[in-house]
C-alpha cells in the first residue's frame, strides 16, 4: 500500500525523503516508509491509499 497526498488535502503530508536526517523517525511497513500526516484533533482530511493486489485470492471489488 502506498499513501499519497490528495488533491484536496488541507493539512501537512510529509513523505520520507531519503536524504533527510529524520528518516529514522519514520515507521516502515515491509520495505515502505509510512508518511506523516497532520490532522487537528476532531477534524478530518483526505489522502490517497493505493493498493496493489498480487494474488488471485483477493477480488478488487
Amino acid at each position: 500500500m502506498v499513501f499519497e497526498k490528495h488533491t484536496d488535502t488541507q493539512y501537512a503530508f510529509d513523505q520520507v525523503a531519503y536524504n533527510k536526517e529524520l528518516t529514522s523517525d519514520y515507521k516502515k511497513v515491509g520495505d515502505a516508509f509510512v508518511p506523516f500526516k497532520a490532522v487537528p484533533n476532531g477534524l478530518t482530511d483526505k489522502l490517497w491509499a493505493k493498493v496493489t493486489l498480487t494474488g488471485t485470492d483477493v477480488i478488487a471489488d
